[in-house]
């Protein structure tokens, strides 16, 4: 269910921050489920804090998204109508909760049809393996200069600027990795990733201990000022709903 495109929209402008959530381990390299683990073996295992929230879209109720909240970390689960699609798989054992979001649209696997790495740490694929075993129909996207440290069962397509999965668009952020995408849903708002993190109902720049490149990540975040958008979701912190693209200009004018 390959959805690729190309559609550019978009500017420059500026963002950083002291920084960060909370205490994360993003590793550089990455993730789980080998291929000889069972998809049955991966249905019972266990994860720890999992709580699935709603967001629908302002634009439409027909988009919505679900927040897979791991604890420290999130991944997200989308449905644009036509195919689901995952974003993130957070640490090893992560895939029972994703599936719970999954099961809340009424929906299994079969219906997940994307499934995208905003960037290579273990804290974001870590359940990588476990997920595509399970969602057998499922294409893998990730940004082209993270792919070669990611550990997946199935080719990964490789996103850049401008690229499209299914009508979401790829941003590239690098600094916090090479490869670092955040996604613009253009009904949903943005997907940061850890190119931005939230904190105290607002929003923060990367974390300096586990962003090698962090001149190239402040850029990042000030491009991300230059779109617009409601709302935004991130690796690590509270969602920010309403306003987002103005606290992140807000930010973006601080760097």
């Amino acid at each position: 269910m390959s959805a690729i495109g190309v559609a550019i929209f978009g500017v420059v402008a500026a963002s950083c921050s002291s920084d960060e959530t909370t205490a994360s381990t993003s590793s550089s390299t990455t993730t789980g489920a080998g291929p000889a683990t069972t998809a049955a073996a991966i249905a019972t295992t266990t994860t720890t804090a999992t709580v699935v929230t709603t967001t629908t879209s302002p634009v439409t109720e027909l988009v919505s998204s679900k927040r897979v909240n791991l604890d420290f970390v999130s991944a997200y689960v989308i449905d644009r109508g036509d195919g689901l699609v995952v974003i993130d798989t957070g640490v090893g054992g992560s895939a029972p909760a994703i599936h719970a979001a999954i099961e809340e649209y009424g929906k299994s696997w079969a219906d997940v049809g994307y499934v995208v790495a905003t960037h290579k740490h273990g804290d974001h694929v870590g359940s990588l393996g476990a997920v595509l075993a399970l969602a057998t129909d499922a294409d893998v996207f990730a940004g082209v200069s993270d792919i070669p440290d990611i550990s997946s069962r199935r080719s990964i397509t490789p996103l850049a600027e401008g690229d499209l999965v299914n009508g979401i668009q790829t941003i590239a952020t690098p600094g916090h990795t090479p490869g670092h995408i955040s996604l613009l849903d253009p009904d949903i708002g943005l997907f940061t990733g850890d190119a931005l993190n939230g904190a105290s109902g607002g929003v923060t720049g990367p974390n300096p201990g586990f962003t090698p490149d962090l001149d190239t990540a402040h850029l990042s975040v000030k491009k991300l000022a230059t779109f617009t958008y409601e709302q935004a979701f991130f690796g690590h912190g509270e969602p920010v709903l309403v306003g987002a693209s103005d606290a992140v200009s807000v930010l973006a004018g601080s760097l």
